[in-house]
């Protein structure tokens, strides 16, 4: 199943991807399910993107993960000890650096979700694209004071978790075959 690149393949990956993503808090075995679920939702995008014959969805799917991991290892190895102090100027440019890494990376990923909702006819993926894009762009509020990084965190967690979900519904509304039976006429 995994070796061939089929519309009806990437469905059943990025579904079952995208299921193990909303698994990930789950305690111990989480960073597994995350890291497996973004392998599988990662091959089903290249299979959509090979099915399509449109490289540029795969391209900008490599770019907003690629650009989420650096987001993510700035905030763990810069932000986090440092903010155990005070806010100084290097966490300051740390938390911008973080900010626009996050912004790159929802930018792609919408890119991304809008080329497949264009070719594939399932509309849901530019609401995906959309809601990674506002989670990105809310990740500045974890720096507001008024806020706090607990209270951010809960903000723009709501946005990527309902685009998850939204995600696996939007894998699972793929259709069997490429063009969609409707534009096959």
């Amino acid at each position: 199943m995994i070796g061939t690149a089929t519309m009806r393949n990437a469905r059943i990956l990025g579904s079952i991807g995208g299921v193990l993503l909303l698994l990930s808090p789950i305690p111990y075995v989480g960073i597994t399910l995350r890291i497996a679920g973004l392998v599988l939702v990662l091959i089903a995008v290249k299979y959509i993107s090979d099915v399509v014959k449109d490289p540029r969805i795969f391209d900008s799917v490599i770019i907003a993960i690629g650009a989420g991991i650096s987001g993510t290892v700035i905030y763990f190895s810069i932000v986090i000890p440092s903010m155990i102090g005070s806010l100084s100027l290097i966490v300051m440019i740390a938390l911008i650096v973080e900010w626009v890494v996050f912004i790159i990376s929802g930018v792609f990923a919408r890119r991304s979700c809008n080329r497949i909702a264009e070719l594939t006819g399932v509309n849901m993926f530019k609401t995906v694209g959309l809601l990674l894009l506002i989670g990105s762009v809310f990740t500045i509020v974890t720096i507001v004071p008024a806020v706090g990084p607990v209270v951010g965190s809960l903000i723009t967690g709501v946005f990527f978790i309902i685009a998850e979900v939204l995600g696996v519904l939007s894998f699972i509304s793929l259709p069997e075959t490429y063009p969609p039976p409707s534009s096959q006429a």
